[in-house]
């Protein structure tokens, strides 16, 4: 059994439950548990809504104000509910480039180069996707992002965006994200430790059934999304690939897009790679 399938094993009892509903509604702000309001509507510092307190500022159930919910793929900008893509990433007054440092995965610690050289392309790719209007991005590390033992929240917010390339395997921030189920893709791995499927959350909709051992470096899947953590306010672009190898190849194809502005109005893609070809599989 190689490092791929043993660390994705060690994902199952975490990825394998599905929800039915809607994760962008049914668990939001819900990471830190439901703080109801007190018995003179006091949340201190928060909105009292329906006997549960929100922050209106990032609530994706109270944007701006009780009872404006936004359903995805949008997302609240403090006062509306707005479209959310990739594109919207443009806006942050601030970007950072996160950089993992080596990852110890079948015994060994893997090279974090590739990985990192890959969100430093997908920054140049950005800047072509928002025109060159994107504010100076810079390097952070990983350490620095993620709070709670390095397990999370995030510890930046409303305003800055991260670029980060790899999967949870390797990405502390993007493992986060997606226990917290608002990565728009999931990667589910079956009991079995080889089979795996690729579902958009909100839809319960399958988009890859294949197996961990069939793939290679030269047979691949990319997933690219624009999440945002509704929690923090934080907007984030990942774009990884399954196997070794596969998440340099995924900033080359993001790059692509960016530059014939294919990716304007999506937030999610899903691409198999095989013997040096792109195909698009899915995406909106």
């Amino acid at each position: 059994m190689g490092w791929l399938e043993r660390a994705l094993i060690c994902m199952v009892a975490a990825t394998a439950a599905c929800s039915t509903t809607d994760p962008t509604l049914e668990n939001a702000n819900e990471l830190e548990g439901i703080q109801r309001c007190d018995a003179d509507g006091d949340c201190g510092g928060r909105t009292c809504c329906d006997g549960r307190c929100e922050d209106v500022s990032l609530s994706m159930r109270a944007c701006g104000a009780c009872g404006n919910t936004c359903a995805a793929p949008t997302y609240c900008t403090g006062s509306r509910c707005a479209p959310f893509a990739f594109e919207a990433i443009c806006s942050n007054d601030e970007l950072r480039i996160v950089h993992r440092a080596a990852k110890l995965v079948d015994g060994e610690n893997d090279d974090p180069a590739p990985d990192n050289q890959a969100a430093d392309d997908l920054a140049v790719a950005l800047a072509d996707l928002c025109n060159n209007t994107l504010a100076t991005a810079t390097v952070i590390g990983e350490d620095d992002v993620l709070e709670g033992a390095n397990a999370g929240p995030l510890a930046t917010g409303r305003g800055t965006g991260l670029i980060v390339a790899g999967g949870r395997v390797f990405s502390g921030v993007i493992d986060y994200l997606d226990n917290a189920d608002v990565t728009p893709v999931e990667l589910v791995v079956g009991g079995d430790g080889d089979s795996f499927q690729l579902v958009v959350r909100s839809q319960r909709r399958v988009i890859v059934t294949d197996r961990l051992t069939a793939l290679s470096p030269s047979r691949d899947y990319i997933i690219g999304q624009a999440i945002y953590d509704d929690t923090s306010g934080t907007q984030v672009l990942n774009v990884y690939g399954i196997f070794r190898g596969g998440t340099s190849m995924g900033a080359i194809y993001f790059a692509e897009l960016a530059a014939q502005s294919s990716a304007v109005g999506e937030r999610w893609f899903v691409a198999k790679a095989e013997n040096g070809a792109v195909t698009r599989l899915a995406g909106e």
